[in-house]
């Protein structure tokens, strides 16, 4: 154990000489007077990109709305607007047969009488005409 002393022992000093060495450097460098001038550059520096940051900050406020307006305009027109060729074609089938059920209703009011109603006058236009005879034509009532 005394060996083991001695040895760490021996170790230590030869750790403090070489701390002596590396004071004994630092003690030879030349004392510089204290200067805060570089600390004036960079509050300096700070200061006019501080300003600048500001400046981009405000600028922010206004693009960013502007930019998502124009993209919701945008999105509007391209949803609302569209192609001439792809505009809906209105199907001639029903705005005729809107014209016909007119025609057949007005058609079947004109035609009842007392004693037909206008369902009973419509089913019977829709049948195929009877053939008259001279006679039919001639008939008094």
């Amino acid at each position: 154990m005394n060996d083991k002393l001695n040895f760490d022992g021996r170790m230590l000093d030869e750790k403090l000489a070489a701390q002596a060495q590396i004071a004994d450097a630092v003690k030879a460098l030349p004392e510089e007077p204290l200067s805060l001038a570089w600390r004036s550059d960079l509050n300096t520096k700070l200061h006019a990109m501080a300003a600048r940051r500001k400046k981009l900050d405000l600028f922010g406020w206004i693009w960013k709305p502007a930019a998502g307006v124009a993209l919701a305009g945008a999105l509007a027109v391209a949803f609302v607007a569209r192609e001439p060729g792809m505009a809906p074609v209105a199907r001639k089938s029903i705005e005729k047969e809107l014209v016909n059920s007119y025609v057949e209703s007005t058609a079947s009011w004109e035609v009842s009488t007392d004693g037909v109603s206008s369902v009973e006058a419509k089913e019977k236009s829709t049948q195929a005409p009877s053939e008259w005879d001279q006679e039919d034509g001639s008939a008094t009532l």
